[in-house]
This record gives C-alpha cells, structure tokens and sequence, in this order.
C-alpha cells in the first residue's frame, strides 16, 4: 500500500502543477498585488489585479479623483479630488471608502510616508504643505511654501519634502523636522513632476517645457546635476534600485528610459499618451495610463515593450501600485515529484497531462493487482 499511497501523492502532485495554486480565487486581498487608477470623468477608482491583468473591483466617488497614493502596507489608498478640500480613504480589505480628510482650501498632489505614519497633502489653494498623521486622521501641522504648490514628494525617512509650484515653477525644499523651507530654485515654467530615490539621497524634477531633469541633493535641496532627457516630460517612476528613471512622454506616445549613474536615454513606445507611471515592486513591469484611451498599459521593462492594455473606467489618469506583490505560487512542478522506485519513473515527454496520466495509470494499475493477491494475514497491516 505505500506504492499506492505514493502513487496516488504522485497523480495528486501533479494535478496541482496542472491547475496551479489550490487558493481559491481572488488570489489578491488587501490590496495586495493590485493598481488603483483615478478615473476622472467616471468619479471612480478602478482596481486592476496584476497578476491577471482585468479589473476587479470599480470603487465609486462622489467627487472626481486626482491624486492617489497608498499606505505602505497597502491597507488605505488616498485619493485627493479635483477643485476639493477633501482627501478620500478607502480600505482596500472592503474596497470602499470609509473616511474623509478636510485639508485647507484645495488639494492638490498627496503622499505618504515610507512609515505609513504620515500623510502629506499640498494645498494649492492656501500655498501649503499640510502634514496629517494617518491613525488619527488629524493635520500635525502646516509648512507655508507660498504660490500654488501642486506636486509632492518625501524622503523615505520623512525628514524632506519637496513641492512644486503649479504656477511659478519655484521647486521648494521643506525640511520636515524643522518644519521650514529652507531652499528654493526656479525650474522653469510649465508644469513639474517630482520624485524621490528609494536611498533618499536624491530627488528628481522633470518640466513640461524642459529638456532636462534636474537632480537634486535631497537632504539639502541643491542642485547636483541636469542629465539631457532630449525633450520634456511628465510623471517619473523610479525603479526599485533607484538606478533608472522612467519618464512620460506624451507628446511623443513614449516613456523615456534614463539611466541616472551613466545618462543615456532610450524609449518604450506605447499606442498613446502616457499620463501617471508606476513601476512593480520588482522592477519587472511599468504601468502607466494612456490619455483620452481609458486604458492603462502593462510595460515589460527587460523587453522595453507593452505586454498589454487594460480597458478601464473613463478619464483614467493619476494611479498607485500597491506597495505588497503577491507571493509566487507553491504548485509542485513535474521535475520535484518523486521517484516512485519501481521503475516507471521515466514518464513520457507529453507533457503536464501526459505525467498526470501516466501516474493515474500506475494507480490504477496497483489498485488492480492489489484486489487480485490474496491477504497474507497479520503481516499485512505492514503494507
């Protein structure tokens, strides 16, 4: 019987590696593994699985999305609205908002603190940053930067911020201990995107109107150096390892590729204009919205080709990808089955099917050859 029990273990091990992992679907909770892109027109956000590439969930607003952001343990997502002082929570475990944030005047651009322990809101219509703990959803404090300050980015630390005017182009560093500004350059006009690098050493500001992006010291806010982008862009997603910048590109229906060690720029061409930009957990894949499309597109970033496009809601801009990515499968795979002993451990080359049937054979060959034999008394409850 320990043939047969591990004959049966055989065929059951590779069922398993035929039809994948044995959770039941939804393999994502809790926002895990997922992309929640604002949809202006529709007054929704959609959450796209990444491991599946579909919309899962459509969650509904009551006021058109602009910016998004999500915890680090991507149990919240905040949504910051378009014309609005307000800054929606959504729990992805119900995937539903459940509370509201009153931020100033008018929000613009918001992120969160690598320590999920802060949530920072620029508010455009007061030329402020605002500073709110995410437990208790009350504002700490506010730093004035003055003008229109639109986009935001932190230092994974929390101890700098960086602004950008809407406006005037003025690029303001905030040291967030201190709570002051304490540098600000002129980056030009136009509209400006911000990032900062996974070692916080480093923040990056791309213009609509510039032909370069400007590095900045992080800790400091001062100009380290421009690298040659070869045209202007929008939003910056950087790779886990900080080494490569993606850029959108609009006007060219391209996300531009630098490397940020050596320069050099190259491009992945997509079927639209790109609008916000993420990039997996891994590095292996870029997402980024498709102007005026509804779509979002999947981009292999080892290939430098889009692997496919999403159809989602209407007026898909700004987006977040979780922070958590899904663990890899435990199916057992043909090569680690065991050796049964008995010889037939060399299976046909037919594949998955083939295996799994030639291992139910044997079974069933056993099974028969079992009935057959006659009982050899007290000794067999040693099989």
């Amino acid at each position: 019987m320990r043939k047969i029990a591990l004959r049966l273990a055989t065929a059951l091990a590779m069922l398993a590696a035929l039809s994948g992992p044995w959770h039941p679907a939804p393999a994502l909770a809790n926002g895990v593994g997922t992309i929640y892109v604002a949809c202006e027109t529709d007054n929704s956000v959609a959450v796209v699985d990444s491991t599946t590439n579909t919309v899962v969930e459509v969650i509904p607003l009551e006021l058109p999305p602009r910016s998004i952001a999500f915890s680090p343990d991507a149990h919240f997502v905040y949504v910051s609205h378009v014309a609005s002082n307000l800054i929606s929570v959504i729990d992805t475990s119900v995937e539903d908002v459940v509370a509201s944030i009153k931020a100033g005047a008018r929000v613009g651009w918001i992120t969160v603190a690598a320590s999920g322990a802060w949530l920072l809101a620029t508010d455009t219509g007061q030329g402020k940053l605002r500073v709110f703990d995410t437990t208790s959803r009350q504002e700490l404090y506010a730093v004035t930067v003055g003008g229109s300050p639109d986009m935001v980015a932190a230092t994974p630390d929390g101890s700098m911020a960086f602004t950008a005017d809407r406006d005037s182009g003025v690029i303001s560093a905030v040291d967030l201990r201190r709570r002051q500004v304490i540098r600000t350059m002129q980056a030009g006009s136009g509209s400006h995107y911000l990032a900062v690098s996974p070692s916080g050493q480093e923040a990056l500001v791309s213009g609509s109107r510039a032909t370069e992006l400007l590095v900045l010291d992080a800790s400091t806010g001062e100009p380290k150096r421009t690298l040659d982008i070869g045209g202007p862009s929008g939003a910056i997603a950087l790779s886990p390892t900080g080494d490569t910048a993606y850029l959108a590109r609009g006007e060219r229906n391209e996300i531009g590729v630098i490397d940020l060690a050596r320069g050099g720029v190259t491009t992945i061409p997509l079927s639209g204009a790109p609008l916000g930009l993420g990039t997996s957990r891994d590095g292996k894949r870029v997402y980024t919205t498709l102007k005026e499309t509804n779509r979002l597109a999947v981009v292999d970033t080892a290939k430098r080709s889009t692997l496919a496009e999403v159809l989602v809601e209407r007026g898909a801009g700004e987006l977040a990808v979780s922070p958590l990515q899904p663990k890899e499968s435990g199916a057992v795979m043909p090569s680690a089955l065991p050796n049964t002993g008995d010889g037939d451990s060399a299976f046909p080359e037919a594949g998955i099917l083939g295996l799994l049937l030639a291992a139910v054979g044997g079974v069933a060959r056993m099974l028969s050859s079992a009935g057959r034999q006659t009982p050899a008394g007290p000794s067999s409850r040693d099989c």
